[in-house]
């Protein structure tokens, strides 16, 4: 399940009108922007930005219901935390092949509203 939609939508009080909301501004706007950063600081070894960027992602994604997503986020910023960058390479191709599910299964969503 990319989504928990029953868990997504108690964050939000069961107002689907809000949820809405918030997943098209996440789409629309705030993910790109933590992602590009993310991306680029894995590019440049940072661990320091990789571990802000991935904590950002974790909680942002767990908000909308993305608990399999938030999980990988969770292990890039440990393994950023730990300074373990070696380990990342294979734990990214994962992430972002979550991230492209992710994107879709909102999209689908909105479409379907």
């Amino acid at each position: 399940m990319i989504i928990n939609y029953t868990q997504a939508l108690e964050v939000f009080d069961n107002n689907e009108d809000f949820f809405v909301e918030v997943i098209t501004d996440f789409l629309q706007n705030e993910f790109d922007v933590y992602l590009d950063v993310f991306y680029s600081a894995c590019e440049a070894k940072d661990a320091k930005l990789i571990n802000e960027n991935a904590h950002k992602i974790k909680s942002a994604v767990l908000n909308i219901g993305a608990e399999n997503l938030s999980e990988s986020a969770h292990k890039v910023e440990t393994i950023a935390k730990n300074d373990e960058l070696n380990t990342l390479d294979s734990l990214l191709e994962q992430f972002k092949r979550e991230v492209i599910d992710l994107k879709a299964e909102l999209n689908k969503y909105l479409e379907n509203r």
